[in-house]
């Protein structure tokens, strides 16, 4: 073999090629303005569809009041006068109820308000967010104050909900003031276990936050 078929042999041996080294895999996160973004557009549709309930709750109710009153003019002009009577008794009950659960409804709610004051939320978006998740799991004691339905006072509740990791991203972060202490921040709590349409507007957006929809 002559020194020029030893060089072509040599040239047409391939260089092994090395394998590419797999793409490295970085895990990515959402900024804290794609996050709020994405959260209060699930907010924001959230309310739509809870004014849209509370529409059709409205127009149900109101075509119930039409047929009472039909049926009462009804009795009246039958001569069923003591059925006509009964009848407007039960409404004006009706209507008494309604209006001591409105007033107890406002009673709670400025009880709440001013609990909830003396925490730092990002906003008022999330304020609004967790006085709807906690007003809903408000009850009265026997002597008539508002207490968690846990049996929690509403102080105690409302303390432990600021503190709770898993509502933390309804308060504004902790500033580190340099001398190992941070200040207020809160975070927030517990979440009601029931079935999609039976959720708080809160719930709803908990689930969506953490992937489970």
């Amino acid at each position: 073999m002559t020194e020029q078929d030893v060089q072509e042999e040599n040239n047409s041996v391939e260089e092994p090629v090395e394998p590419e080294a797999p793409a490295k895999q970085t895990e990515t996160t959402e900024s804290e303005a794609s996050y709020k973004e994405k959260f209060f557009s699930i907010k924001e549709s959230m309310d739509k569809l809870y004014a849209e309930r509370d529409l059709a709750l409205k127009k149900a109710a109101e075509y119930e009041q039409q047929e009472k009153q039909a049926k009462l003019k009804r009795l009246e002009e039958e001569g069923k006068h003591k059925e006509a009577y009964e009848m407007k008794l039960a409404e004006i009950e009706n209507e008494n109820k309604t209006l001591k659960n409105q007033i107890l409804g406002l009673t709670r709610d400025s009880i709440l308000s001013s609990e909830l004051g003396g925490l730092d939320f990002k906003n008022n978006k999330a304020k609004d967010l967790a006085f709807k998740e906690i007003s809903v799991q408000l009850v009265q004691d026997k002597d008539g104050n508002w207490v968690h339905e846990s049996g929690a006072t509403l102080k105690d509740f409302v303390k432990g909900y600021a503190e709770s990791e898993e509502q933390s991203f309804l308060f504004k972060p902790k500033v580190n003031s340099g001398g190992g202490t941070s200040s207020n921040v809160t975070s927030n709590s517990p979440s009601s276990k029931r079935s999609l349409f039976e959720m708080t507007q809160a719930e709803v957006l908990k689930l969506a936050n953490e992937g489970k929809l």
